[in-house]
């Protein structure tokens, strides 16, 4: 059986499928979410308390959800426990499984921490930077593990696919925040912090996204092929109309021109809401275009 052992067990050559996308954006919002909670605890917690209490619940409901995706993509649970307490050092899924439970426990503890717990209270930066670190494992496993998959796939050995899977991570939790906060109503100067930390990181964004394209085009002709693959082939549309245009451009021009609109550098719920939701269908669409377009061609 010809098989890439990405997970130390047994997959056959295409075991990246929707369960594996959905893992990957669930990861990317729990890792994220914790970081920003645990940034928004560190400059000004009074000031951005509803942002750090909102992200930190944020992190925890997306292991709770993630981690039976991941056992249900695995086919059978014990496999998970074979990662867990058996897996490889070289294996990328061992490592994203220890960085979930970790990232887990050390989200309890921050949510702990925005309930007043005593029994946590002296221990703020041991954990919110411990939980960092486990936080910027999850949220960098997804694209390593993509990465070193194989040297034959040209859209995932490429470098700067890294970063823009950490930046994805970031954006999707602080549209995530940004979209419960503006359901609620209020907030708007928490709001507005959210707004133009995602309007930065989604130009960003288009900036990587633009590179990894541009670097793919000029490759081999194998990986020129890729690329190829996702701007005029079977990837076109959801590139272009869900990623470009939805995902990023729209809630850039969104959220620029409401601040420029604005005097007093505040953003509408309203606004904030949309902006978040397209961001969303965004951040899945390249999720999903990097995972299965990857694939699209065959192994070499």
């Amino acid at each position: 059986m010809n098989a890439i052992v990405t997970y130390n067990v047994p997959h056959m050559v295409e075991p990246w499928g929707m369960l594996i996308v959905v893992h990957f954006f669930l990861s990317g919002l729990a890792g994220g979410s914790f970081i920003t909670s645990a940034a928004a605890s560190f400059f000004n917690e009074e000031r951005y308390k509803k942002t750090a209490i909102v992200a930190s619940y944020l992190a925890l409901l997306a292991i709770l959800i993630d981690v039976p995706i991941l056992i249900a993509d695995l086919d059978r649970p014990e496999r998970f426990f074979t990662l867990l307490f058996r897996g490889s050092m070289t294996a990328p899924l061992t490592w994203g499984t220890w960085f979930l439970i970790g990232l887990g426990l050390f989200s309890v503890l921050n949510i702990m921490l925005k309930m007043g717990n005593p029994a946590v209270k002296g221990s703020k930066g041991i954990i919110l930077g411990l939980g960092s670190v486990f936080a910027l494992g999850v949220c960098t496993y997804t694209a390593v593990a993509l990465n070193i998959a194989t040297d034959a796939r040209p859209l995932w050995s490429n470098g700067i696919l890294i970063p823009i899977f950490i930046a994805a991570s970031g954006i999707t939790a602080i549209a995530t925040t940004s979209l419960i906060i503006s359901l609620g109503g209020e907030g708007k100067e928490e709001l507005s912090c959210l707004s133009s930390t995602n309007a930065g990181l989604l130009i960003l964004q288009l900036i990587m996204v633009i590179s990894l394209i541009l670097t793919t085009l000029t490759g081999t002709p194998m990986s020129r092929q890729a690329a190829t693959v996702i701007t005029s082939g079977d990837m076109a549309m959801l590139f272009w109309g869900g990623l470009i245009v939805v995902g990023l451009l729209i809630p850039i021009f969104l959220l620029w021109s409401s601040f420029i609109a604005k005097k007093e550098g505040r953003i509408s719920p309203g606004i904030a809401a949309l902006a978040s939701v397209l961001v969303l269908i965004g951040v899945f669409a390249l999720r999903y275009i990097i995972v299965s377009g990857g694939q699209m061609l065959p192994l070499t």
